[in-house]
Order: structure tokens, then sequence, then C-alpha cells
């Protein structure tokens, strides 16, 4: 789960650091080092250093890793439409509310 969520934050970013990536996440620093390792192993992520501090590195999705996004979200959003299509006309807009008052709720 973490894991998806730091491609996450990536992909809407475009960038961002190790630091900013933890803080936004709640997750300890060197837990999403460990994730950031592998994923560079994989070549979904790459690191270059910060022009403004040296000891800093910014992170980024590669080609490979923007695609992998692509289609994760895709997938995603094939399953949400099969979901909704199971759905009577009244259970979608009860459901599409719902998700509403969530995403209302975690905005706060």
């Amino acid at each position: 789960k973490i894991q998806a969520e730091v491609l996450v934050y990536l992909h809407d970013h475009n960038e961002g650091r190790i630091s900013e990536i933890a803080e936004e996440l709640n997750v300890p620093k060197q837990h999403i080092s460990k994730i950031v390792i592998g994923f560079i192993e994989d070549g979904l992520v790459q690191s270059r250093a910060s022009k403004k501090d040296k000891r800093s590195n910014i992170l980024s999705l590669t080609s490979k890793g923007k695609a992998y996004m692509e289609e994760h979200f895709e997938q995603s959003d094939q399953y949400f439409n099969q979901l909704l299509d199971s759905m009577d006309k009244n259970d979608q807009e009860e459901f599409i509310q719902a998700l509403k008052k969530i995403d209302e709720i975690l905005s706060k």
C-alpha cells in the first residue's frame, strides 16, 4: 500500500524528496528510503542531486515508472466502471455521493 502511495505522490507532484514523501504519507523516512531503493533498482524511479542542496536528492518517475502508473490508473478506471455498471442507477448515485462525502472529509 505505501509503495503505491509513493508512486502516486511522485506521479502527482512530478518529483519530490524522501523527506517530503515521508511527511506527506506520515511514514518514517527510513521506510520510504527502502521503498525508493527498490523502485530505483526496478527502473521505476530515478534520483538526482538537488541543485540547491547537494546533500538532498530529487526523486522522479522514469518513463517506465510513468507507463506503469498510467497502466495502474487505467486498470483502476476499468475496475471502477465495472463496479458502477453492476449497480442500478439509484445505487450508482448513492455510491457516488458517498465517495464525494469521503473525499470532502479527507480534504479537511
